[in-house]
């Protein structure tokens, strides 16, 4: 195969292709999808003529951020346009069954957009995240498609059941198809079984770089970095804690991130004795710090099969990048990123007592935790947004070649 750069110069114009994605950042929301924000940058700056069709977000419209143009639809009046962006969408559906009503004007208001967006744009190549339900908005396209998977739409299909069938035809006509890690793939060969299209396995970049140096590590800091919902755990967490308060650690558990679980995590903490602050989203600098400070990170992360499992976890990675060794549940996309013993502890799903131990063991042994944060370093720099975005260039240019 030709390079990157050697093909699109030889193509004599870019490459047009357009990302379909549920959600994406905005001025005052750069938090919302960093990571596909930063690959599609890397993407432009391989010559990739980028654009993105999302949905809106209370009423925020078309434009462009970082250059990016970006078509967003409309689907509700604005006060109600929060049915993805704030939580994920089978979140919002859990927390409020009435939305389930609203599903009908989001897809509805994709397809529409979607249709004058190819008849403005015509891209060569349409690339779908989270195509179930989102493949569906890539049909009005004529150019070449692909698929990126990141699990949670499989445990939607699952739970559809026959009705989920209806997305067998849609994956079929996809040309390729890549997935964040090996277990998502795995995950969808047992779901929708094979189909005749390419398939790789690419992870998600970490959507940043460390921004503070020198930071010393504060022994018994523990962090967790991710929304504030049921099935991130963090009440496993504080539950840890209070066992390790109990055999004479002083611990601080950090919380990063909002969501509908912070009350009841807040009740947790105070009712277990647990030293818990809650720091809401943080960005940039201040997030880097926190990542810097910690001893360990942790990510407690349930699973079910038919609801949701943790697909990768970025922010693992994001801790390794800043030399902070990692723990994490013993299921899904995590058995990708952690070398057990080596840069990184898995504990048992659900199984507190087993995460007290494994926190103890990083807590009282400074010389492994060093170790392992030196090999988490090492091992960021396979997510970097430049990587992700070549392999993808390669898909782009391996499917047009055909």
């Amino acid at each position: 195969m030709r390079s990157s750069e050697g093909s699109l110069k030889d193509a004599g114009r870019p490459l047009k292709v357009l990302h379909v994605a549920t959600a994406f950042a905005y001025e005052g929301a750069p938090h919302i999808t960093p990571w596909l924000t930063q690959t599609l940058k890397a993407l432009k700056e391989l010559g990739v003529d980028v654009r993105v069709l999302t949905s809106a977000h209370r009423g925020v419209g078309d434009g462009q951020y970082m250059g990016i143009p970006v078509y967003r639809f409309r689907y509700s009046p604005a006060f109600l346009e929060n049915l993805t962006y704030d939580v994920a969408i089978y979140e919002r559906l859990r927390l409020q069954k009435w939305r389930y009503l609203q599903l009908p004007l989001f897809m509805l208001g994709g397809l529409l957009k979607a249709v004058r967006v190819e008849r403005d744009f015509r891209p060569d190549i349409v690339h779908v995240h989270w195509p179930i339900p989102n493949a569906i908005w890539a049909l009005p396209f004529g150019g070449r498609r692909v698929f990126t998977f990141y699990n949670t739409e499989l445990s939607l299909m699952r739970k559809l059941g026959v009705v989920g069938k209806v997305f067998l035809p849609v994956m079929r006509g996809a040309e390729a198809m890549t997935f964040i890690s090996n277990f998502t793939l795995t995950q969808f060969l047992n779901t929708v079984g094979d189909v005749p299209a390419e398939k790789r396995t690419v992870p998600l970049p970490v959507g940043w770089t460390p921004m503070v140096e020198g930071v010393l590590k504060e022994r018994g800091r523990v962090l967790f970095v991710g929304r504030l919902v049921y099935w991130k755990g963090g009440d496993l967490l504080i539950r840890a804690a209070s066992i390790l308060k109990g055999r004479g650690y002083r611990t601080k558990v950090v919380f990063v991130g909002d969501g509908p679980a912070k009350g009841e995590w807040e009740a947790l903490a105070r009712e277990l004795g647990v030293d818990a602050e809650f720091k809401g989203w943080l960005h940039g600098r201040e997030l880097s710090q926190e990542y810097a400070r910690a001893w360990v990170l942790v990510l407690p992360s349930r699973s079910d099969p038919k609801v949701w499992t943790e697909s990768l976890g970025v922010v693992l990675v994001e801790a390794m990048m800043h030399g902070t060794p990692v723990i994490a549940s013993r299921v899904g996309g995590p058995l990708d990123v952690i070398g057990e013993g080596e840069d990184g502890l898995f504990f048992e799903m659900e199984d507190y007592g087993d995460l007290a131990d494994k926190l103890e063991r990083i807590l009282r042994d400074e010389g492994m935790a060093r170790r392992m944060g030196e090999m988490g370093r090492k091992k960021a720099e396979r997510y970097r947004p430049l990587s992700v975005a070549r392999e993808y260039l390669n898909v782009y240019l391996s499917i047009t070649s055909k």
